[in-house]
């Protein structure tokens, strides 16, 4: 279709006002911005750019074009029509600098004061739901608000955008901000940024806390059914949203947000009486927004099933993006498969980049990640290292945080070309991958729900740095997983056809409980009381059963008087010496043991080397050097070679330890300070217990600062920098800083101040 042909196509469906047509009209447009923008344009030519740009609603489009075509002014010559839709877009402006789209106003708009604003936003992957968030912050003078965000590192992205944006400047200078679980409010404005995790930890230790606003992202997250994990493992995090959301929930004056990218809602009346997602929303008072057909990026989708060999296609789709000098990122089916593809593309000589051409901070990077990350004992080298060394990266969750990050911010600036990358990179990450490279239609060994397919393809083109994205698909079946019916999402305390866990029970109706769920839960009850213990000890550690609390709490009970003075002058020891003692370690794990026997950990426990069991050992190698002194150990002492150390400690320490070994051994922690305080007659808040142990395996710190930072993702010695207290070591470490180290050091600087 030539250009008038398209114009006037474009102006006949913008001119019908009908709804229904609004994603096809966008991606349209998207098309047509997309043939214009490098062209000589006119001004008749720019006038009517805008014109389309400001009618459909996304007045960016316009802005967009100065980034492929410099001659075009920010507004062009006005004419009657142009005029209009300058006043018209000016209402979509919230500050002198930035501006939402038409979407992102109709949702803002729902936000009313004195009135109780609760919604459930399902939208496209280029919606821009959580700068969205903002601005409702900022119309509704929102005081103590709590924005949840399903992992640190999508936390800390946040963080960072706060501190170093400055459209943001607002909330730094009205607002002090909180990421830590045992921060207090301070003054009346405060936004405290969690996990659902570190939010129930609060919430235990504020049990007054009033909030005006909750922001939940990713919710899908609270079913676990509508997640396909690459491997079996116990995971747990859809309890922890649950739960959080129930708590948030409870007060009849809190707004909310939830927010979550392609998830279908149903509206029906057959679906409001019958789907637990709908009794969810009537008990909260939550009304539905579906965006999901809004793309503001469009998809260009490519099919490539020619050849069989699926390593040829693989290998010649990813030279026809080098020949564009363009960047991809090439979805993965599990972490085992992209460590394969990046020894593909370099064993047939694929190299991005000239590693003397980059930039001095790019080869600063890898020789950190080389001096912290050194070869094994076969001259091994890490995999990361060899792809970056070629222009290719490898993303997944078991890659060290503060990596994940640089790697990201290398790619968006284009110094890395190759993003070869498993679901992780659907979870928040933003990017500026122009194409998007489906190698497999599965997840590990299962296939892929519509709803991950849908997230992966969403990764293709970024809004304001493209108008379409490619998605080239080299296997048939994940075409079909897009064109299938949608999953339903679930909200497991609304159900009576499923099982629920006996944490679940609190948290449901009865209604919704089986007559021997209701008989297990009474039961349970009847034993705290046989046991005196209060309810206020009980509904702390929320993520914890009843029944599994009753069961450390009488293991601790039934100890020895020699273990129960062991433990009380190895604590003391610990607290004063920050040494951990092994004895300490195996009589906690003795009382937790019952209760971690469906867990990752039950394993590590089970097994032993001479007087302890293989947990002791590998926590005691985490104590002593991080994630770091975990990978030498394991080069060293277990002759691991370098890919598997890096695999191994990464997943305990960021699937296991920061979140089943903190859980059961704060399990521990409070049944031993109750017990004490009961047979003591000592006030609970006074009993010393294992809180620095804990705040260690959760944070890898014990300083205030040094926590902050260490959530914020940097190399071990930044850290280490942040936890002495002498001037002259931190001088001292602060000399032995790399140039990268040095870099980040400063960046991090600004978030501490």
């Amino acid at each position: 279709m030539d250009k008038s042909a398209s114009a006037a196509k474009i102006v006949r469906m913008l001119n019908q006002n009908d709804d229904s047509l609004t994603p096809q009209i966008i991606h349209d447009v998207c098309e047509f911005f997309d043939e214009e923008k490098a062209n000589g344009l006119s001004n008749a030519d720019l006038q009517f750019l805008y014109y389309v740009a400001s009618k459909v609603g996304i007045p960016q489009y316009y802005d967009m074009l100065p980034h492929f075509n410099k001659d075009v002014p920010q507004i062009p010559n006005v004419n009657q029509l142009v005029f209009g839709y300058v006043v018209q877009n000016s209402s979509y402006y919230v500050d002198n600098d930035s501006y939402l789209h038409r979407y992102q106003i109709n949702v803002l708009d729902h936000y009313h004061h004195r009135e109780l604003n609760r919604y459930f936003l399902s939208a496209s992957t280029s919606f821009g739901k959580t700068y969205l968030v903002y601005e409702i912050i900022r119309k509704m003078k929102y005081k103590n608000i709590v924005l949840m965000f399903p992992t640190i590192a999508l936390m800390t992205e946040n963080l960072a955008k706060i501190y170093s944006n400055d459209e943001y400047e607002w909330i730094r200078e009205k607002y002090k901000i909180h990421t830590l679980s045992d921060s207090k409010p301070e003054g009346e404005w405060n936004i405290f940024l969690y996990t659902p995790e570190r939010y129930l930890t609060f919430i235990d230790n504020n049990k007054n806390i009033s909030l005006d606003f909750i922001f939940v992202d990713e919710i899908y997250k609270l079913d676990n059914g509508f997640i396909i994990d690459e491997e079996s493992k116990e995971d747990q995090r859809d309890i922890a949203y649950r739960i959080a959301l129930y708590f948030a929930l409870q007060d009849a004056h809190t707004d909310a947000l939830l927010a979550g990218p392609y998830v279908e809602i149903h509206q029906t009346e057959e679906g409001r009486d019958k789907s637990s997602l709908f009794r969810f929303f009537s008990k909260y008072g939550i009304k539905p927004l579906n965006y999901n057909s809004i793309e503001l990026v469009n998809k260009i989708e490519q099919s490539v099933y020619i050849i069989k060999d699926a390593k040829k296609m693989f290998l010649r789709e990813v030279s026809e993006i080098l020949k564009k000098n363009q960047n991809a990122i090439v979805y993965s089916k599990s972490r085992s498969d992209a460590e394969n593809k990046v020894k593909q593309l370099i064993k047939e000589n694929f190299s991005f980049l000239n590693i003397n051409n980059t930039p001095d901070e790019f080869k600063e990077f890898i020789e950190h990640i080389k001096a912290n990350y050194p070869k094994d004992h076969d001259g091994r080298q890490w995999i990361e290292i060899t792809a970056l060394e070629q222009g290719i990266a490898i993303h997944h969750g078991l890659v060290p945080k503060y990596i994940q990050k640089e790697i990201i911010d290398f790619f968006n600036r284009g110094i890395i070309k190759i993003l070869i990358a498993t679901t992780t990179i659907t979870e928040g990450v933003n990017t500026t991958a122009k194409n998007v490279l489906i190698t497999s239609s599965m997840k590990g060994t299962k296939d892929l729900k519509k709803f991950d397919a849908q997230n992966i393809e969403g990764r293709a083109g970024r809004f304001m740095s493209h108008y379409s994205g490619n998605v080239i698909i080299l296997d048939s079946n994940f075409k079909k997983i897009i064109e299938s019916d949608s999953e339903k999402l679930e909200h497991l305390y609304f159900r009576k056809d499923v099982e629920h866990t006996s944490i679940d029970f609190p948290y449901t109706e009865n209604k919704y409980l089986s007559d021997k769920e209701k008989d297990i839960y009474i039961s349970t009850r009847q034993k705290q009381n046989r046991l005196g213990i209060p309810d206020d000890i009980m509904n702390m550690l929320k993520a914890l059963s009843l029944d599994e609390k009753l069961t450390v709490y009488e293991n601790v009970a039934n100890l020895s008087d020699e273990d129960k003075r062991e433990i009380k002058n190895l604590i003391l020891n610990f607290n004063q010496k920050k040494f951990l003692d092994k004895k300490l370690l195996e009589i906690i794990i003795k009382t937790i043991a019952p209760i971690a026997v469906n867990s990752k950990i039950d394993s590590f426990i089970k097994g032993r080397k001479e007087d302890h069991c293989y947990l002791t050992g590998i926590i005691l190698s985490y104590m002593k050097g991080g994630l770091p002194g975990m990978i030498k150990y394991k080069i060293d002492e277990q002759k691991k070679n370098i890919n598997t150390a890096i695999r191994e400690s990464t997943e305990f320490v960021y699937h296991i330890l920061k979140y089943q070994v903190t859980k059961y051994f704060g399990a521990f922690n409070l049944m031993y300070k109750y017990y004490l305080s009961k047979t003591t007659n000592t006030p609970f808040e006074k009993v010393v217990g294992i809180d620095s142990v804990l705040m260690k395996f959760e944070y890898n710190s014990y300083t205030h600062n040094g926590r902050i930072v260490s959530d914020f993702g940097v190399p071990q010695k930044i850290i280490d920098y942040y936890e002495v207290a002498e001037d002259s070591k931190k001088k001292q470490l602060q000399k032995g800083f790399d140039n990268f180290e040095r870099k980040v050091f400063n960046d991090v600087q600004k978030i501490v101040e």
